[in-house]
C-alpha cells in the first residue's frame, strides 16, 4: 500500500500534468493561428514566452531564449534575420502573439495614437502595486492624472532641484528609524528588484519559509510604511504642503497640495466649471501612493541607473572626460554656481546625458497592444523604395524595442556601439542633425515622460558637478588588472561590454562597476 506522503507527491506532480495535457490542443490552436495571421513577417517561434516568468527557466534554441534576449541580441535581433525593423515574436507557453518593432516610422505612428494602441494592464501590474497611478490608467483617468501630475514638473520646482542636491560623502550604513525594521534605502531597493518576481508569486507563498520571499515582504511592507509617513509628516508639518521644513518645494509636496480638498474658487481655476461637473480635479490617497511609488522608480531606480551608466562610460572614455571637464570649466569653472540658466550652456553635458541613454536606456521596452485591427506604416527599404504597412491583428502585443531602436546602423552609423556624445550636436551649419525619431529614451507621443525635463535638468547638473570637481577611473586601471587584461588580448570594445555588461529587471542596471574618483 503506498504511503501518504508517496500519494501527496504524485497528486502534487500530476494535478499539473493533468492540466496542461487538457490545455494543450488550446495552446497548439492558438500557436497556429498566430503564426498564419502572421505569416509573412520574419520572426521569432518559441515555446516560452521571454516576457513572462517562465522565462527565468535555462535557455535553449528553440525552447527559451531568457529573459535578458533584448540586451544580449539588440539590433542583432533584427539584422540577423533581414532588413526589417518589425519582427514576430510568438510563443507556445503562455500562447502569445508580439511584434517587436525597432523602425522609427512605425513607432511615431504608435505613440501617436493611445487610443488605438493602449498599455496592457496584465503587463503594468509590477507599477500597479500600490494604486493606480499616470503610468497605468487609461482615458478620462490619465487625462486627470496627467493634468494633476504635470503641474508638478515646473520649472520652479526644477529650479528648487539644483539647491537640493545630495552632499557628496563616503557611503555609509544608513541608520534604522524608530518603527521600522528597514533602512529606507534597502526597502526601496529590494521593491524595484523583485518587483516582477513580487507580481508573480501567488500571495499565500508569502507564508513559506522561504528567505528570499520573506525579505520581498518585509520590503513592500516597509516601502508602504514609510511612504505614509511622509505624507502623514509633510501634510502634518506644513501650512503650504508644497513646501518642505526649509521652505523649499518638492515633487511630494507637488503631488500632495494637488491630493488636497480644493476651495471651489480655487477648484475652478484648475478645472473650470464643466470639469466640476464630471470629476475632482485630485489625486486619492490611494492613486498619491500609486504616483510617489512610480516616480521613485523613475528617480532611484532610473536616474540613478543612467548616472551610474554615464560615470562608468566616462571611465571607459577618458578622452571624452577630458572634452567634458574642458568644457564644463570654460562655461561654469569651479567656483561658479551651477544654476538653471548656466545648465543651458552645457550643451557638452547634455549630450553625454543623451548618448549614455541612447546606449543604455532605463526603459528597454515600451509594451502596447493594439485594441482593434489595423496597419502600421514602415520605413522605405534600404534601397529607398515604399514597404507596404504591416496588419496587425487586434489584441496582439506590441514591444517598443528601445535597445535595437537605440543601436540601428541604420540611423546611428556603424560606430552605434561606442560612446560618442557629440553625435547629439547637431552642425551649426544644419549639415548633420543628430535623428530625433531614432531615439526613444523617454518614450513619445502623449504618453511620454511627463518627468522628462525634470529628469534631465537633475541628470545633467549631478553630471557636471561631479565631473567640475573629481577625475572618474576604473578601479582595474587604478590596480594594473586592467593592463593585464589588455596584455592578454582584450581589445578596448570587449572591456566596454565586460565592464557594462547588465541586467534587465524593471528597468536597465549594472551588474557591477566599480568606480574611483580623485578630487581635481
Amino acid at each position: 500500500m503506498p504511503s501518504l506522503s508517496s500519494i501527496v507527491l504524485a497528486v502534487v506532480l500530476g494535478f499539473p500534468a493533468v492540466l496542461i495535457a487538457l490545455a494543450l490542443p488550446e495552446l497548439f490552436g492558438r500557436y497556429k493561428e498566430s503564426s498564419t495571421l502572421l505569416q509573412n513577417l520574419p520572426g521569432i517561434r518559441i515555446f516560452i514566452y521571454p516576457h513572462s516568468f517562465f522565462a527565468l527557466l535555462p535557455r535553449f534554441p528553440g525552447f527559451n531564449i531568457g529573459n535578458q534576449y533584448l540586451r544580449r541580441y539588440r539590433h542583432k535581433l533584427f539584422s540577423s534575420r533581414g532588413t526589417s525593423d518589425v519582427l514576430l515574436l510568438v510563443s507556445f507557453f503562455p500562447p502569445v502573439r508580439a511584434i517587436q518593432i525597432a523602425d522609427p516610422v512605425a513607432i511615431k505612428h504608435i505613440v501617436a495614437d493611445r487610443m488605438l494602441y493602449q498599455k496592457p494592464p496584465h503587463i503594468y501590474r509590477a507599477l500597479n502595486v500600490y494604486g493606480p497611478n499616470v503610468v497605468v490608467t487609461e482615458g478620462d483617468d490619465w487625462r486627470r492624472h496627467k493634468r494633476i501630475i504635470t503641474s508638478g514638473f515646473t520649472e520652479i520646482v526644477c529650479a528648487t532641484s539644483f539647491s537640493q542636491l545630495p552632499p557628496w560623502r563616503d557611503d555609509v550604513p544608513e541608520a534604522i528609524p524608530t518603527g521600522h525594521t528597514l533602512p529606507f534605502r534597502v526597502a526601496v531597493r529590494g521593491v524595484m528588484e523583485y518587483a516582477i518576481l513580487h507580481t508573480a508569486t501567488p500571495k499565500w507563498c508569502y507564508k513559506l519559509p522561504i528567505p528570499l520571499l520573506r525579505h520581498i515582504k518585509e520590503c513592500h511592507h516597509e516601502f508602504k510604511v514609510y511612504l505614509r509617513g511622509m505624507i502623514a509628516e509633510r501634510r502634518a508639518m506644513a501650512i503650504d504642503t508644497r513646501e518642505d521644513s526649509n521652505g523649499k518645494r518638492d515633487l511630494l509636496g507637488a503631488l500632495l497640495y494637488a491630493s488636497a480638498d480644493l476651495e471651489e474658487e480655487e477648484e475652478r481655476e484648475l478645472v473650470g466649471d464643466k470639469g466640476r461637473d464630471k470629476a475632482r480635479a485630485r489625486l486619492s490617497d490611494e492613486e498619491l501612493m500609486g504616483n510617489l511609488f512610480v516616480f521613485l522608480l523613475a528617480g532611484h531606480e532610473t536616474s540613478a541607473n543612467t548616472l551610474a551608466y554615464a560615470m562608468t562610460l566616462l571611465a571607459l572614455y577618458p578622452e571624452e572626460q577630458k572634452k567634458l571637464f574642458e568644457h564644463i570649466d570654460e562655461v561654469a569653472p569651479e567656483g561658479t554656481e551651477l544654476n538653471y540658466n548656466t545648465m543651458s550652456k552645457l550643451t557638452g553635458v547634455l549630450a553625454v546625458f543623451q548618448e549614455t541613454l541612447r546606449l543604455f536606456p532605463a526603459v528597454v521596452v515600451v509594451p502596447k497592444w493594439t485594441v482593434e485591427n489595423t496597419h502600421i506604416p514602415v520605413s522605405a527599404n534600404p534601397d529607398g523604395t515604399p514597404a507596404p504597412p504591416v496588419f496587425i491583428p487586434q489584441w496582439t502585443e506590441i514591444l517598443i524595442n528601445n535597445i535595437a531602436l537605440h543601436r540601428s546602423p541604420r540611423y546611428w552609423g556603424e560606430d552605434h556601439d561606442v560612446f560618442r556624445p557629440d553625435r547629439f550636436i547637431d552642425a551649426p551649419d544644419g549639415s548633420y542633425r543628430w535623428p530625433r525619431d531614432a531615439y526613444l529614451a523617454f518614450s513619445g507621443g502623449p504618453r511620454a515622460c511627463l518627468a522628462q525635463k525634470f529628469a534631465t535638468t537633475t541628470s545633467t547638473v549631478t553630471i557636471a558637478s561631479i565631473i567640475r570637481k573629481y577625475s572618474v577611473h576604473l578601479q582595474e586601471d587604478l590596480d594594473g588588472t586592467g593592463e593585464k587584461r589588455r596584455l592578454a588580448g582584450e581589445t578596448h570594445m570587449q572591456k566596454v561590454e565586460r565592464v557594462t555588461d547588465s541586467t534587465i529587471s524593471l528597468a536597465l542596471s549594472l551588474k557591477s562597476s566599480k568606480l574611483i574618483f580623485k578630487e581635481r
